[in-house]
């Protein structure tokens, strides 16, 4: 299992879990987004994985070179195949100043196309839900901030569908083995 050494808290408050992070509370950037029904924890601090997290997760770790993070180079299809209907590859796009300016759907596994709705090839800023968007770049900012992968549970009500509860891992990828140019993540939905 990947292990790292972030402090870590989690209560839960106003359907946003209160995360802190080496003393930063995220808490405030989720609620500023308002986003409901969210729970974040750093991976390494998740209270209980998901087999197939756990899975990811030590893949991840396997590939990560000392003191970066790997790149999408490193990873190999033919070693996710059981897990490719609930993968998600996201591009960074930065401006000139170094900060997320958008972020690129590069691949969309067929459960998470099914439940979102297949934007592969655009922005994130075409999914139907602002909040999934909102989520999409909320998680973007935590992982280029510190670089670790976040694991997220969300129970969401959708007009079209039951509760449902998502289950996401979120792991940055580098290029540079320093600044985060992907997101690969999986999704299980319920």
């Amino acid at each position: 299992m990947y292990a790292g050494s972030f402090c870590h808290k989690s209560v839960a408050c106003c359907g946003v879990s209160i995360i802190m992070v080496n003393n930063v509370d995220l808490t405030a950037r989720a609620n500023d987004r308002d986003l409901h029904g969210l729970t974040v924890w750093f991976a390494d601090n998740c209270p209980s994985l998901l087999p197939e997290f756990q899975q990811l997760l030590q893949y991840w770790s396997r590939l990560t070179p000392e003191g970066g993070m790997p790149s999408r180079k490193h990873m190999r299809p033919q070693d996710l195949v059981s897990h490719l209907p609930n993968i998600v590859l996201l591009d960074i796009i930065r401006d000139e100043d170094g900060a997320i300016s958008d972020i690129k759907t590069r691949l969309e596994g067929t459960e998470v196309a099914f439940f979102y709705g297949d934007i592969t090839g655009h922005s994130v800023t075409r999914l139907p839900s602002g909040e999934a968007r909102d989520r999409v770049f909320f998680y973007a900012d935590i992982l280029d901030e510190f670089n670790k992968p976040i694991v997220s549970r969300l129970s969401e009500i959708r007009s079209d569908r039951p509760l449902v509860s998502a289950h996401g891992v979120y792991i940055p990828l580098a290029e540079d083995g320093i600044t985060m140019d992907k997101i690969f993540l999986a999704l299980f939905m319920k």
